[in-house]
């Protein structure tokens, strides 16, 4: 922008949709191709991993809107608000706290669309189901493993996303009639972690001829709200199940 001298406007790095590129691989893999761009800029991979937080602090009752959680947290939030003396201002998050019908008829920001952020295989989100959690989406380990194959002949090829202390990733390795490619989100400890490798895992398992990425949902504290706001709508609704372990 220094070197053009001139305001500069552009889309992000990648196809309408699609994962968000984090590294210049990314750019090159889903762009490239098509012969639309010169040149890529690798400054190396992005160390957040996530869009940009978007609130709307414009509505007359005063209240924070999250409209896309990211990198700043709802934590951080709320602690700039306390450490600033600003009583009676909530924040509150796009669809778990309130809900707007017109809003999403006609988006305020990137991202707010159902289905968004979406590889080129289907994603399955797979929740661990609490005790008295029954509906039509829990299912047990053993059919859960069961719904994976397709049956053709040898194994079916799936791409795994999980934390290294999960039982998910102990479970699948039981499956001896899938070949199982694991990304690991880091330890659950640190959702900062899951998030940063979120698109990255997306492109690398979608690179190596996975039919589906399962991917395991993680506690929506910090910086893991926004890593289940964008994992949830590439699943899209019926994307998602309970599992009982």
């Amino acid at each position: 922008i220094a070197r053009a001298n001139t305001p500069v406007a552009a889309p992000s790095a990648n196809t309408s949709g699609r994962p968000s590129p984090t590294r210049a691989s990314h750019v090159a893999n889903d762009l490239g191709a098509s012969g639309k761009l010169k040149l890529i800029l690798d400054g190396g991979p992005c160390d957040v991993g996530l869009e940009s937080t978007v609130i709307d602090g414009l509505r007359e009752d005063g209240h924070i809107r999250v409209l896309r959680p990211g990198g700043v947290t709802i934590e951080d939030l709320e602690r700039v608000l306390n450490e600033s003396g600003i009583e009676g201002v909530k924040v509150l998050v796009h669809r778990r706290d309130y809900a707007d019908e017109q809003q999403e008829q006609t988006p305020q920001t990137p991202g707010m669309k159902y289905r968004h952020y979406a590889p080129g295989v289907p994603v399955l989100l797979v929740h661990r189901a609490q005790p008295g959690h029954n509906t039509e989406e829990t299912i047990t380990g053993a059919n859960f493993l069961s719904s994976l194959e397709d049956g053709s002949e040898g194994k079916t090829k799936i791409g795994l996303m999980a934390c290294d202390d999960s039982p998910l990733a102990a479970l699948a390795s039981s499956s001896p009639s899938v070949e199982w490619v694991h990304f690991t989100l880091g330890p659950t400890s640190t959702p900062a972690t899951a998030a940063a490798r979120l698109f990255d895992g997306l492109h690398t398992l979608d690179a190596q001829g996975v039919s589906k990425i399962v991917a395991e949902a993680v506690t929506e504290e910090k910086e893991g709200l926004a890593f289940m706001n964008r994992i949830g709508k590439a699943a899209g609704t019926g994307g998602q199940i309970w599992l009982r372990l």
